[in-house]
């Protein structure tokens, strides 16, 4: 009964069709070797192509949520608390891989309840860049010093010069580049929004969104729900 209520909880709060949802409940007792890091499902039924988003609430210890960049490997992590809710739109998954672990190894435990299902509020996003603009190669102005001994593993990956600055016939003497917000990319990788607790959600979700809700479900201690 109380799964079944998170679920309806979560579905009528981003207007998530409960007919044709996928849910998963998986719980972490603790932060045992085989239990440090569970990867997040992309499907969690036959015939979810319509899914265009997925949304968790964990209830227990705090989690860690770890995202890595796909093709420049940069990690993103959001902590989540118990009785957050964390809703992840449609284009982080291509981007991301996403998964969860304890945020240290004296964890008690949590139970994570995640819906995967069709969003209703999701708009596409058409005032901004395409889609993969925000995959741009960005200049890559400081030298790696492990390239220069020889150690770099990264290879293409690594975020700074193997020596295309010099090639190009710039360089920076080691510096970083100035950080110029105006020259970044009209379209994130990810936009990360935190909105306080209501009925409904009553913003736009855009398909780059990832979306907090602290004390979703409960306070951040009050564990009755977990024991």
């Amino acid at each position: 009964p109380a799964c079944q209520s998170i679920v309806r909880k979560i579905c009528k709060y981003y207007s998530i069709a409960e007919e044709g949802a996928g849910v998963r409940v998986a719980w972490c007792r603790g932060a045992s070797a085989q239990e440090r890091f569970l990867k997040e499902t992309k499907a969690f039924k036959a015939g979810s192509n319509d899914h265009n988003c997925t949304a968790s609430i964990s209830v227990g210890s705090p989690r860690e949520l770890a995202f890595r960049r796909l093709k420049t490997g940069e990690l993103v992590y959001i902590t989540q608390a118990n009785g957050q809710l964390v809703f992840v739109a449609r284009d982080i998954g291509p981007r991301f891989e996403h998964g969860a672990k304890p945020t240290t190894s004296k964890s008690e435990g949590h139970i994570s309840i995640t819906v995967a299902g069709h969003c209703a509020k999701m708009t596409e996003d058409t005032l901004l860049a395409p889609v993969g603009s925000q995959n741009k190669p960005a200049e890559k102005a400081s030298p790696c010093r492990d390239f220069k001994l020889g150690r770099c593993s990264f290879g293409d990956r690594c975020r700074f010069s193997h020596g295309e600055a010099e090639e190009n016939g710039g360089g920076n003497d080691g510096q970083l580049a100035r950080f110029d917000p105006a020259a970044l990319p009209d379209r994130p990788a990810m936009r990360v929004i935190t909105v306080p607790k209501s009925l409904k959600f009553k913003g736009t979700i855009r398909h780059d969104d990832v979306v907090i809700v602290p004390e979703f479900f409960c306070g951040h201690d009050d564990w009755d729900i977990y024991y």
